[in-house]
């Protein structure tokens, strides 16, 4: 499969590929197929984007599946308000101990 497509496409090395790059994509979004080579081997591929079949967006397909409690939008409690906004900092103890230091043995 590979093969057919370098039949089928140019092929630039690296350093021609960074020179030339705008009009490399160019060609790449009028169709054509550049393979970017490197000391004659392949290595990446330029090809346009397809579009691709655009999904028409359809309302309401979730009615009557979801619910919103009345007072989602009750203001918080004190307390839950205080530690969104850093008001209160738990303490916490740390889980991780410092390493104790192995002697260092000398000759």
């Amino acid at each position: 499969m590979l093969v057919n497509v370098l039949v089928n496409a140019m092929q630039v090395n690296i350093y021609e590929a960074k020179t030339r790059l705008s009009e490399l994509v160019d060609q790449a979004s009028r169709g054509e197929t550049v393979i970017i080579a490197k000391a004659g081997t392949p290595l990446a591929k330029l090809v346009p984007l397809s579009s691709g079949p655009k999904r028409k967006l359809v309302f309401g397909l979730m009615k009557g599946m979801i619910s919103i409690a009345e007072d989602f939008d009750a203001p918080l409690p004190d307390d839950v308000l205080a530690a969104f906004e850093g008001a209160h900092k738990p303490k916490m103890k740390p889980t991780i101990k410092p390493a104790l230091k192995a002697p260092v043995k000398r000759r």
